[in-house]
């Protein structure tokens, strides 16, 4: 026997069950609807006795097919193809001037999986479990919050800049990649590409990875922002170890990262490249070592170049990032805008919002961030080695009071967040000479110095001599310790006027 309040919640469900249908009909994505729905009944349900209830929610999806391959001497070691959907939840309490973000870091919890069935009743329930727990959390920062504020002086700069801003609504929806996910394509692939190395006995150790992310972004919030974006991970690897005679490992590989399958080479021209790369490393096993320590000029060829900034002016350098109210974070270079940081022959930007340049698409492209605002085609953070601008997102610094669409979803790792990161950058030189000059340019600068030798750092380091302009391959420099300094970036001596067009996640056109 039912009583009758048993009655009247069972009515309450098949009822919203007819309108779940009814609505997804209508708008054809159930993931779209469920968060939608849920993010706006939570605003006006979510409330606690005696504090404050949200004022802005919104919450992200990820729908992930993950596939991955490995395999070594021509044997597939591992392989599995998994599809998850983990979201991301985001409460608000208090207003847009004073809320619970600034007060203390929290690292975030493990991402809650969300249903993989696409019911709207069974993706609402995990959203709003979700929302539940942030919403408490958001409630216990607010109040710790306004403890704190109440004992702290901040200075009129920082009063005047609100938490979090507010931001025009965008409407993106934009249909899913495809790519090619065929497991047993891949195990071939990877199988065969694995295998050749078998006919060079000096290899100790090799793998080939095959890693496929095909992902739908889904998002929306309180202000009527809504996204559904692909964002594609293609990454293939090729490794090859050898030893040398006093026991020290050489490394040498290749590193393919892309936004389509399309775009990774066929099986032929990858073992092409792979032969490069064994042929290059039995060389480097029997190069002579570089055993003085080094302190002159340096030629960064590509890809090399890169990775001077990656490690250098990136990895958060660039990202406008506020201090916190117990003192901890910030970004100490954000108070240098305006002031030269670098050689005035080089000027950065941000190119995240341009999708093709010069007739190339580039990997590093995203339409949106993940708060929902788009970023610039074009973005000035260096100019003639003056600091102009910083990456950011929606939580205001003084010197950057205003997103630029940087705050990026990161679905890479066991925990789904969010970081400000650039996704293309340009970097040009003022004092730019023909590219075939870039050598004799730096012979200049040793004999200048009274150096017998300098070296040119591209794929591996190569020693060039003063007096005859020879060249010759050595090891046991990395290089990614003893050069790569901040202080490298203030004594340029020239830029090649060639233009290197490297394409990839998180990276794109330098020059």
């Amino acid at each position: 026997m039912f009583r009758i309040s048993q009655l009247k919640s069972f009515v309450i469900v098949v009822l919203w069950s007819i309108n779940v249908f009814c609505s997804v009909a209508q708008t054809g994505n159930p993931i779209n609807f469920a968060i939608k729905q849920e993010v706006d009944r939570n605003l006006n349900s979510l409330k606690m006795e005696g504090f404050p209830s949200p004022f802005f929610i919104s919450y992200a999806i990820s729908d992930l097919h993950h596939l991955k391959v490995e395999a070594s001497f021509g044997a597939v070691t591992q392989s599995f193809e998994t599809h998850e959907r983990t979201g991301l939840p985001f409460v608000l309490v208090g207003n847009f001037q004073r809320n619970n973000l600034k007060y203390v870091y929290e690292f975030p919890g493990l991402p809650q999986k969300v249903s993989l069935d696409n019911d709207p009743t069974a993706i609402g329930f995990a959203i709003w479990t979700d929302l539940d727990k942030e919403y408490k959390r958001a409630v216990r920062a607010y109040e710790s919050k306004k403890g704190l504020l109440s004992q702290t002086t901040l200075m009129p700069e920082e009063q005047a800049l609100p938490d979090y801003e507010q931001t025009p609504a965008v409407n993106l929806m934009l249909p899913p990649a495809e790519i090619n996910m065929n497991r047993n394509y891949w195990e071939n692939y990877a199988r065969a590409a694995s295998a050749l190395v078998n006919k060079y006995p000096e290899i100790i150790n090799s793998n080939v990875k095959v890693e496929l992310k095909n992902r739908m972004n889904y998002y929306y919030d309180t202000e009527g922002c809504q996204f559904a974006v692909p964002d594609v991970y293609c990454d293939i690897t090729f490794n090859a170890y050898v030893m040398t005679e006093n026991g020290e490992e050489l490394w040498s590989g290749l590193h393919y990262y892309h936004s389509s399958t399309d775009k990774i080479p066929g099986l032929e021209i990858f073992l092409n490249d792979c032969e490069k790369k064994i042929t290059h490393l039995l060389r480097l096993k029997n190069a002579p070592l570089a055993e003085k320590p080094y302190s002159g000029p340096v030629l960064y060829e590509k890809t090399s170049l890169i990775w001077v900034f990656i490690l250098n002016l990136l990895n958060n350098q660039l990202s406008a990032t506020g201090k916190l109210l117990n003192g901890s974070g910030g970004n100490s270079l954000e108070m240098m805008t305006g002031e030269k940081i670098i050689s005035n022959q080089l000027t950065v930007k941000s190119l995240s919002g341009t999708k093709i340049y010069k007739g190339q698409i580039l990997d590093g492209y995203f339409p949106i961030d993940s708060e929902g605002v788009v970023p610039p085609e074009e973005l000035t953070l260096i100019e003639n080695g003056v600091l102009k601008n910083m990456l950011s997102n929606r939580i205001p610094t003084v010197k950057n009071p205003h997103s630029n669409g940087h705050y990026r979803f990161d679905f890479l790792t066991s925990t789904m967040r969010r970081y400000i990161e650039h996704g293309v950058l340009q970097i040009t030189g003022n004092n730019a000479f023909p590219d075939a000059d870039m050598k004799q340019e730096l012979i200049n600068a040793a004999r200048r110095t009274g150096l017998e030798y300098a070296y040119i750092i591209g794929d591996s380091i190569t020693r060039v001599y003063v007096a005859d302009g020879r060249e010759e391959l050595v090891r046991g420099i990395e290089s990614n310790s003893h050069f790569l300094k901040i202080n490298l970036f203030k004594r340029i001596l020239g830029v090649s006027d060639e233009e290197f067009i490297y394409s990839r996640q998180n990276l794109g056109v330098v020059k």
